[in-house]
């Protein structure tokens, strides 16, 4: 049943396909490519990537790489722009550990 709604996704007009990427994280476009081999084909488009990384930059509020045009960066450098930020955000968070004396007293 899964890969017929894969190929069903995989009909769709570029333009409708490159509007469901742009609704999604970058970080679940690069898990969507590894659901099966004409995903990942349709998710590794140069297309798609600029639209993401297009995409990321405005909801993260950051000018568009200016120092390389996003037309000269290579499917790696793309995809690796549009995830920076939630590379970054991963690297920031963290959990108090359960043995902390102070996390149940009050202040």
């Amino acid at each position: 049943m899964s890969e017929n709604i894969s190929r069903r996704m995989l009909n769709l007009p570029l333009e409708l396909f490159l509007c469901i990427m742009q609704e999604l994280y970058a970080p679940d476009v690069l898990s969507l490519g590894q659901t099966c081999r004409a995903i990942r084909s349709a998710v590794n488009q140069r297309d798609v990537w600029e639209a993401i990384l297009r995409a990321t930059c405005r909801l993260n509020q950051l000018f568009e790489p200016s120092y390389h045009p996003i037309e000269d960066l290579d499917i790696l450098k793309l995809q690796r722009a549009a995830l920076e930020p939630w590379r970054r955000s991963a690297s920031f968070t963290w959990e108090l550990p359960s043995d902390n004396p102070s996390r149940g007293k009050k202040m």
